[in-house]
């Protein structure tokens, strides 16, 4: 009785040990396993990349916003400057102490300076919208 027991458990024991996998599927596996952690890197690195990327472009957005600025103020300086200077140019002209060619130019000049400041306000305006877009956020800083 005791060599059937032992051959019973015997059975069980190699029944449940047996296992039989080719070489090629563990190895396969193996680099399968290994070629998306190492695809899951390069995702990695090349969104890391990308944020760099679009956190330069958003830094050079913001200084041409700047710039934009800032040359709108200085339009805005010039044409009110000239407006100044036509409304006193009209009292000179009315009086005669100027001639009609020289209010000529300074309307004009004060026409294309008015132009100027339109343009550069609304290169401003287009590049605020720009950067509210490409950053996600609202840039709108006034106080209610």
């Amino acid at each position: 009785s005791t060599g059937i027991i032992s051959r019973n458990e015997q059975a069980r024991y190699y029944g449940g040990v047996s296992l039989k996998l080719p070489l090629s599927a563990i190895s396969s596996s193996s680099s399968k396993v290994k070629a998306k952690r190492l695809l899951k890197e390069q995702a990695a690195y090349e969104m890391q990349q990308l944020r760099e990327d679009i956190k330069q472009i958003i830094i050079e957005e913001y200084f041409q916003l700047k710039y934009l600025q800032e040359s709108m103020n200085t339009y805005n300086r010039i044409t009110q400057t000239l407006e100044i200077s036509v409304l006193q140019a009209e009292k000179d002209l009315t009086n005669g102490h100027i001639e009609f060619d020289e209010f000529g130019i300074l309307v004009s000049t004060a026409g294309k300076s008015k132009n100027d400041y339109l343009k550069a306000k609304n290169s401003f305006q287009a590049q605020y919208k720009k950067l509210e877009i490409l950053a996600g956020i609202t840039l709108n800083t006034q106080k209610k």
